[in-house]
C-alpha cells in the first residue's frame, strides 16, 4: 500500500495526537502509571476494586501496595529510572489482592531529563501459582529421590552419567559430582562389560529388564546390586538413554553365602553321623581285640610294641572321627584331665605332615607336665586349624613355633590372678592388618581364597576354647608374623594324680553282665575283654535275645552292657523292659554315635554311656563304677 494513501495518513496524523496514547494507556488488561523520583503516583490508568485515582493521584506511593519483601526491588528499579536512565523489569506481590505482577518500569525523558518514571504492569499470578506449584513438586521430587534407599542412575544414549541421586553414589563411595559425564563401564570390572553393554543396549531398545549385577566401588570393593533398568525418552518420544534403580544386595549376598556355608556343614554333619556308627565300631572291634592282645604279650616285647602302634593308630583314628563330628557340631564336650605336653608330642607326626619341605615345625614343650581339664578331640582340632592357619600364612621359606609354659600371672586379664598354662602358636609369616584383626573371630570370616578353603573357621576356635574354659588372643602385624595364644586355667596337683591313679591296671568282677550288641565284631571283642576281666558273660545279638535269654537264666543278672541304637529294638527300650522285673539292674550303654546325634533321635538317657571305641581300661572303670555306684 502507498504510504501517502489517505488511510496511512489519517494513522499518522492519529500517532501525533493524544488519543492514541490514551487508547494503550486506558486498556482494561494493564496497569499503566506514572510516579515521581519518590514514587508517589502522578498518573493511573485504573485501580484495582475497592481503590479509587482520586485517592491515590499526588498522596499515595507505590511502595505502600508493594509486600516488605519486595519493596528493595522497587526502589533499585526507580534508582534505575532517574538516575541511570535505564529501564527495570522485576516481579512482586500484592497483598491488598494478594496478586502477583510483572511490571516494567522506564524513564520519561524531556529536553534530556528523566522528569518521570512510567510503569506498565500486567497480572501474573496464575503464572506465579504454577511456578510455584513446580518448585513444590521439584522439591518433593528431590526429596523422594534423594531419600529412597535405592540409587537412581540416569545415562545418556552413550552411557554417560547424567545424574545419580546421593544414595547411588553413596554405595559406589563417590560423590554425586565425581561421578556426573562419567561412563558407566568404569563402575564395572573389566569381565563384566561384554555383559553391561549387552544390557545397556537392550534399553536403547525399549526393553525393561529386572537384574542383579556387580560393580566395582571406588575402593575396589565389589557392590552387588539388584537393577531395575528403563529407557528413557524425550519430549518427542525418543529413547534418550535408561534409568536404573539400584538396590545394594551385599549384606544379603553374603547372609546368603553364609546359609550356604552353613548347609555346607550340615551335610558334613549328616555324612559324619552317617559314617560314625560304622567307623566306630570297626574301631571298637579293632581296639578291644588289639586291647586283648595287647595284655597277653610280655613287656618290652616287638610284637606288644606292634601292638601299641596298632592301638596307637586307632586311638587317632576315633580323634579324627570326634574331629569330623565336632566340626559338624555333632559332638557333645567332654572334657578331662590331660597332660598337654604328652598331647602335643602325640600330635607331632601329624602336624609335621602338614609342613611342606620350606616350612619347618618347632616344638617347644619342655620336661614338666602341664595338666588342664579339657576335651582332646577338641583341642588336637584347635591346634590343627591355627596350624594350618600358620602354614598358609608363610609363602616362602618359614617356621612354625608351638610353645607350651605356665603363665603365674594373669596374662589373661581375669580379676583374680590364676596360673594358667599357654599355649602359643605362631609363624613369620605375612601377618595380619589391624582392619583384619577385627574381624577374624567373626563367623564365616575369612580372608583365603575360595581354591585354598577356610579350614574351620576361627570362630569356631574361639568358641571351642571357650567351652573349654579357656581364652584366646591374637598378636600380629603385617609382615610381621601372628601368635595365637590359648590359656587354659592349670589343674591342681590332685586332679593330676587321680589321672595318673585312672591310668593303671583296670579293676574287674566277678557278677554276671548280659552283653546286648548288634555288630558281631564288637560282640566278640566286648565278651572277651569282659570275660578278661573276670565276668560271667551273657551274649545277645538284639533286644528280643536278650529278653528271652534275661528270663531263660536263673541266678542274678547284676548288669546289662548295651548298645544303645540297634535294630527293631533300642538299647533304653530294652532297658525299660527288663527294668520292670529287675528294678535294682545296673545300666551301661554303649555307642557310636555322639550325644547330640542319639538327643537328635530321642533317645537321651539319665543311664552312663560309653562311646566307642574304648579301651579295656575304659570298659572295666566303667562298668566297675556303674557297678558300685548308687541304683
Amino acid at each position: 500500500m502507498d504510504k501517502d494513501s489517505p488511510s496511512q495518513l489519517v494513522i499518522q496524523d492519529l500517532l501525533r495526537s493524544n488519543e492514541v496514547w490514551r487508547a494503550i494507556a486506558e486498556n482494561p488488561f494493564d496497569y499503566v502509571m506514572l510516579v515521581d523520583r519518590d514514587g508517589v503516583y502522578q498518573y493511573i490508568n485504573h485501580t484495582a476494586p475497592g481503590l479509587h485515582v482520586d485517592d491515590l493521584i499526588g498522596k499515595v506511593t507505590l511502595l505502600e501496595f508493594i509486600a516488605p519483601e519486595d519493596r528493595p526491588t522497587v526502589q533499585s528499579a526507580l534508582r534505575n529510572a532517574f538516575e541511570r536512565a535505564e529501564s527495570t523489569f522485576y516481579e512482586v506481590r500484592v497483598p491488598v489482592n494478594e496478586r502477583w505482577y510483572a511490571s516494567v518500569m522506564a524513564p520519561v525523558m524531556r529536553d534530556g531529563v528523566v522528569v518521570a518514571a512510567s510503569l506498565m504492569s500486567r497480572d501474573c499470578t496464575q503464572q506465579k501459582l504454577a511456578e510455584h506449584a513446580s518448585r513444590q513438586a521439584d522439591a518433593r521430587y528431590r526429596m523422594i529421590v534423594e531419600s529412597t534407599r535405592d540409587g537412581i542412575w540416569v545415562l545418556d544414549r552413550e552411557a554417560r552419567t547424567s545424574f545419580v541421586n546421593g544414595r547411588m553414589a553413596d554405595m559406589l563411595g563417590y560423590a554425586p559430582a565425581e561421578m556426573l559425564g562419567r561412563s558407566l563401564m568404569e563402575f564395572i570390572e573389566e569381565p563384566r562389560r561384554p555383559a553391561a553393554i549387552t544390557n545397556f543396549a537392550r534399553r536403547l531398545d525399549g526393553q525393561h529388564q529386572v537384574h542383579d549385577f556387580c560393580f566395582q566401588r571406588k575402593d575396589g570393593s565389589p557392590l552387588w546390586a539388584l537393577i531395575s533398568g528403563s529407557p528413557t525418552r524425550d519430549a518427542q518420544g525418543q529413547v534418550a538413554g535408561a534409568i536404573a534403580i539400584v538396590s545394594d544386595q551385599t549384606e544379603r549376598r553374603r547372609w546368603a553365602e553364609s546359609v550356604a556355608q552353613s548347609q555346607k556343614l550340615e551335610a558334613v554333619g549328616r555324612l559324619a553321623g552317617g559314617i560314625a556308627h560304622e567307623f566306630n565300631n570297626l574301631l571298637a572291634s579293632i581296639v578291644g581285640f588289639g586291647s586283648l592282645l595287647e595284655r597277653s604279650l610280655d613287656a618290652g616285647s616287638k610284637a606288644r610294641s606292634d601292638v601299641e602302634h596298632i592301638l596307637d593308630a586307632a586311638d587317632r583314628a576315633s580323634g579324627l572321627v570326634r574331629q569330623l563330628l565336632t566340626f559338624a557340631r555333632k559332638q557333645a564336650v567332654h572334657p578331662r584331665v590331660v597332660n598337654l605336653n604328652e598331647l602335643l608330642q602325640k600330635m607331632r607326626p601329624m602336624l609335621q605332615s602338614l609342613m611342606p619341605d620350606d616350612v619347618g615345625l618347632v616344638l617347644r614343650l619342655g620336661p614338666s607336665p602341664r595338666m588342664v581339664c579339657v576335651d582332646p578331640g577338641q583341642f588336637e582340632q584347635v591346634v590343627l586349624n591355627l596350624v594350618i592357619n600358620a602354614r598358609d600364612a608363610i609363602s616362602a621359606q618359614g617356621r612354625v613355633v608351638i610353645s607350651l609354659e605356665r603363665e603365674d600371672d594373669d596374662a589373661s586379664g581375669d580379676a583374680v590372678p590364676h596360673p594358667r598354662v599357654a599355649v602359643k602358636v605362631s609363624d613369620n609369616g605375612c601377618g595380619i592388618e589391624d582392619s583384619v584383626l577385627d574381624h577374624i573371630f567373626e563367623p564365616f570370616f575369612t580372608t583365603k581364597g575360595a581354591d585354598r578353603g577356610s579350614g574351620l573357621g576361627l570362630s569356631i576356635v574361639y568358641s571351642i576354647v571357650q567351652q573349654n574354659g579357656g581364652s584366646v588372643s591374637v598378636q600380629s602385624a603385617r609382615d610381621q608374623g601372628t601368635a595365637f595364644t590359648l590359656r587354659f586355667p592349670e589343674v591342681a596337683e590332685m586332679n593330676a594324680a587321680l589321672t595318673a591313679a585312672q591310668s593303671h591296671d583296670p579293676m574287674g568282677g566277678s557278677e554276671r553282665v548280659l552283653l546286648v550288641e548288634d555288630d558281631p565284631l564288637v560282640r566278640s571283642s566286648t565278651q572277651r575283654m569282659l570275660q578278661s576281666l573276670g565276668y560271667e558273660v551273657l551274649v545277645a545279638a538284639h533286644g528280643s535275645e536278650a529278653l528271652t535269654l534275661s528270663l531263660s537264666r536263673e541266678g542274678r543278672l547284676s548288669a546289662v552292657v548295651s548298645d544303645v541304637i540297634m535294630p527293631e529294638m533300642n538299647g533304653p527300650e530294652l532297658v525299660e523292659r527288663l527294668r520292670r522285673a529287675r528294678p535294682s539292674l545296673r545300666v551301661l550303654f554303649l555307642s557310636g554315635h555322639s550325644e547330640a546325634m542319639r538327643a537328635d533321635r530321642g533317645l537321651k538317657t539319665h543311664f552312663p554311656v560309653l562311646e566307642k571305641p574304648f579301651t579295656m581300661a575304659r570298659l572295666a572303670q566303667a562298668l566297675r563304677s556303674t557297678l558300685d555306684g548308687p541304683v
